[in-house]
């Protein structure tokens, strides 16, 4: 008697379960298509609890926290799909984490490392030597310069430059078009040029975080 087909989440392989059914997930429905050939499917923070073992994600979250909240909750159940679009450019020193997804034309320099379910959009661009915590989202045209450390579940905003050398805390926020120029504490919400703490935008971004 032959085996039974095995099945990928919700639906039979080849399909990919993409984890969020936001706008973000219909980029990674595309990019799933072009670089991998298969079929792929978003599942809704409902449908999660029914995924089988032996699923395979992609993460199709744009919001860093979700991203490793859903690392840590599926990682057990099943695997993590890297998505390299065909456009990026990776050093052969540099090293990318399970779950990531690299968008067209991001670049990544010697010796960088990107932890687990880093997300890089559009035209980004990673610097030699940094060092990218789980779950960082780097937004279109944003540049993280060499030796830039950033913790758990940063976002750097579309267009926003860090500086060489500085470090990032856990979950916090870049915003877009920010020149950061000192380190950012975690849960701090920085913006403007230099970029500067926004206490108001901080608290509601930790209230956000406590209440998800």
């Amino acid at each position: 008697m032959s085996s039974p087909t095995p099945k990928f989440g919700l639906f039979r392989e080849p399909t990919i379960c993409i984890i969020g059914d936001g706008p973000h997930s219909r980029e990674v429905a595309e990019l799933i298509t072009l670089v991998l050939g298969r079929n792929s499917r978003s599942v809704s923070p409902d449908q999660q609890a029914q995924l089988l073992q032996g699923s395979m994600f992609v993460l199709g979250i744009g919001k860093p926290d979700r991203r490793v909240s859903a690392l840590n909750t599926l990682g057990k159940r099943g695997t993590f799909v890297t998505l390299i679009h065909p456009s990026a450019r990776i050093s052969p020193s540099a090293t990318i984490g399970i779950g990531t997804v690299l968008s067209s034309g991001a670049t990544i320099s010697s010796d960088a490392s990107l932890g687990d379910g880093v997300l890089m959009n559009w035209n980004s661009t990673v610097g030699h030597d940094a060092v990218l915590g789980c779950g960082t989202v780097i937004n279109p045209s944003a540049a993280v310069s060499g030796g830039v450390v950033t913790g758990i579940g940063c976002l750097i905003g579309a267009g926003a430059v860090v500086l060489e050398g500085l470090t990032l805390g856990d979950y916090s926020i870049v915003g877009a078009g920010a020149v950061v120029t000192k380190n950012v504490p975690e849960f701090t919400v920085v913006l403007g040029i230099p970029a500067a703490p926004s206490e108001e935008l901080s608290k509601r971004h930790l209230d956000n975080l406590r209440n998800s």
